[in-house]
């Protein structure tokens, strides 16, 4: 792209914009879930490790000793979240997570392409996708997935920034192992879901143990993995264990497909994962543009046509779904 006044000034248009929707995002709705998980995180340091359940009539699993290994992130919630005596300070929390998460994008994005392509362009593009719709009000939301989210593209960075470093020196090698245990042991404590996230927690564990050619990274690195992945494991099993509440219980257990199965029942095991990829196809009407939408905050067109550009959009969202879909299979 040619370095016009008409093209720089555009991307800086692009990008003042998307500064001002962060700015309107500080007037999203605080929902109740985002007030209870603070609540259930940041009490864990204040009353000697024992974690609240979200669903009290499981009895047994009202509340739960949480591992060990997740000391470090108590302590970081306690840090963070323990003088939040303002609702609107969660919400800007949330906002100063997805800031911190674009900005490590953003720098790694002009590290791979600033020697041709001028920084306002690199910027204005990764913003005009991640500014698509109500998206950025819904990156502030300051739930579970955000830390997932962030967690996850630093663990992801942590091979690049080793390949261009090159750190050689132990403090270097010990400062890095501290950051990843950090960082997996913060994942695991915000949600089950992180399980879902081990082979990318592996494959960079390994390039990590790989490049420092020194023995005791690799062995911290695996084994502290092992050792967080086992003790949550435990925790997250028991938490949601729901003997009192069966219906409750067998919503839970819905949730993921019991490994077990993969060997007492195989062609079943195989078949119900097969109808849950297949049924994968309706988390894009929840990106589509819709007449109403669940929230109020959010805007309805109520029973006025969305027109052609909405329209667009949607065969947009979808073949995004689809390419992303095919590249991961192939």
């Amino acid at each position: 792209m040619r370095n016009t006044l008409f093209n720089i000034s555009a991307s800086w248009v692009v990008i003042g914009l998307f500064c001002a929707t962060i700015t309107l995002s500080l007037f999203v709705p605080i929902y109740t879930d985002e007030i209870v998980i603070k609540l259930t995180r940041v009490q864990v340091w204040l009353d000697g490790f024992e974690r609240i359940s979200l669903f009290p009539q499981c009895g047994p699993a009202l509340s739960l000793h949480i591992p060990w290994t997740w000391y470090p992130s108590a302590l970081i919630d306690w840090m963070i979240y323990g003088n939040a005596t303002n609702p609107i300070s969660i919400r800007i929390t949330g906002m100063l997570g997805f800031i911190i998460w674009l900005g490590i994008l953003a720098w790694f994005m002009l590290q791979k392409l600033k020697a041709k392509i001028s920084s306002p362009y690199i910027i204005a593009g990764l913003i005009s996708f991640i500014g698509l719709g109500v998206l950025p009000f819904l990156m502030v939301l300051s739930r579970s997935e955000q830390p997932l989210l962030l967690g996850l593209t630093i663990i992801c960075m942590l091979p690049y920034v080793v390949k261009q470093y090159q750190p050689r020196a132990n403090r270097a090698w010990i400062f890095l192992v501290a950051i990843f245990f950090l960082i997996t042991s913060y994942m695991f404590s915000s949600h089950g879901k992180t399980f879902f996230f081990i082979p990318v927690m592996l494959a960079s564990a390994l390039y990590l143990s790989a490049e420092s050619k020194k023995i005791w990274v690799g062995v911290v690195l695996l084994g502290g993995m092992a050792l967080v992945s086992y003790d949550s494991l435990n925790f997250w099993s028991a938490n949601y264990f729901c003997p009192d509440a069966p219906l409750l219980n067998a919503i839970l257990s819905a949730h993921t497909l019991p490994i077990g199965e993969l060997f007492s029942a195989p062609g079943e095991y195989i078949l119900d994962g097969l109808r849950r990829w297949i049924s994968s196809y309706r988390y894009i009407k929840n990106a589509l543009f819709e007449l109403h939408y669940q929230s109020d905050w959010l805007p309805s067109s109520h029973n006025q046509k969305l027109g052609w550009f909405s329209s667009l959009n949607d065969v947009f969202i979808s073949l995004v779904y689809v390419s992303t879909i095919g590249y991961v299979i192939f």
